[in-house]
């Protein structure tokens, strides 16, 4: 190795030997997206064609590396926000609905009491109105949660969603052995995607991707008596929650998701609707997994973990296929061993 960055010009620097160095192992990192990797070893590439080993250029490739390790969380705050802003828009809409029904109710219940109408009738009537306007409000309020927990691009389940019914699974196993398996999904080369198509059609994919989950699992739901649940987990990956589901039952409904999106034509229309291309598909790689009796707390995070590492293995061995986490053989004290 000494030799090759010898020959690409790389001072002996410690310094940049170091970073160069450091930047090539990430491709092994499986806590990284492809997208990241790629990125990676492309600043790798760009500093060695360069050849400007300046301490300006090595301040700039640090900063840029940053960028590209935090862009998963980048995303995550971008969609956090994007639907922050939705609510605080239809609420802004919802609070001025009311204030005018409100202001109506206080005419009416003047009008009222002017009418000189029975005070029964009166009383009955201003129940009547006042009633009406909690009701509309507390719809408002069952509407807010609603949109809390929806991602405002898929119409699928948040992260904020998927948190909270992961807690639930981990209890019910707990507490009743109810069977359930996460699989994770990742929409293979999306990067590529985006940057051949753009973000307007890199949205569309994300939003059939997230249509044909939550289709399929309201399906398949009412057979496998327990919820079955897609949830946008982040960026380009998503995530199904099967309960009261084994893992065979579950590898076999996470193929035929993989084969249902393979399958499912995606048409690119330019902005004024003419359709530009309808022949384009767009695959999946998947990664399934089961709670395991010998882990301990926190068990939300060993399941993820096992649903990533199942993940990335599908996608190491060639993508567009379904991968079961093994477990590897455990440590006295219960741990897995990596």
């Amino acid at each position: 190795m000494c030799r090759t960055l010898d020959k690409a010009g790389v001072p002996t620097d410690q310094k940049w030997r170091t970073l160069i160095l450091y930047m090539r192992s990430l491709r092994e990192y499986t806590t990284l997206t492809d997208s990241q990797k790629s990125a990676i070893q492309n600043l790798v590439l760009e500093a060695l064609r360069k050849k400007e080993f300046t301490d300006a250029e090595f301040q700039r490739i640090i900063q840029r590396k940053q960028d590209i390790l935090g862009e998963p969380c980048n995303d995550r705050l971008k969609m956090a926000l994007a639907e922050t802003m939705a609510l605080v828009e239809e609420f802004s809409a919802l609070v001025t609905t009311r204030k005018d029904d409100v202001l109506e109710l206080g005419q009416r219940t003047v009008e009222a009491l002017e009418s000189g109408a029975d005070p029964l009738e009166l009383v009955g009537k201003i129940k009547a109105s006042f009633k009406a306007v909690v009701d509309a409000m507390e719809g408002d309020v069952c509407h807010l949660r609603e949109m809390s927990y929806t991602d405002a691009l898929t119409g699928i389940g948040n992260r904020r969603a998927f948190d909270e019914c992961m807690e639930e699974v981990v209890r019910l196993w707990q507490e009743q052995t109810v069977p359930s398996c996460l699989v994770m999904f990742d929409i293979d080369h999306f990067k590529d995607f985006n940057d051949t198509y753009g973000h307007r059609i890199g949205d569309h994919a994300l939003t059939v991707v997230g249509r044909i989950l939550m289709t399929y699992g309201e399906k398949i739901a009412p057979l496998l008596a327990g919820p079955c649940r897609a949830f946008r987990y982040g960026g380009e990956e998503f995530a199904m929650i099967f309960q009261n589901a084994s893992q065979e039952q579950v590898l076999m409904h996470a193929d035929a998701l993989r084969s249902a999106v393979k399958k499912h034509p995606l048409i690119i229309r330019d902005p004024a609707g003419g359709v530009v291309d309808s022949s384009r598909h767009i695959t999946v790689s998947a990664g399934v997994a089961s709670l395991q009796p010998y882990w301990k707390s926190p068990l939300v995070a060993h399941l993820i973990d096992a649903a990533d590492g199942a993940l990335y293995r599908a996608k190491q061995a060639g993508r567009d296929r379904v991968v079961v986490y093994t477990p590897p053989p455990e440590d006295p004290s219960g741990t897995p061993l990596s």
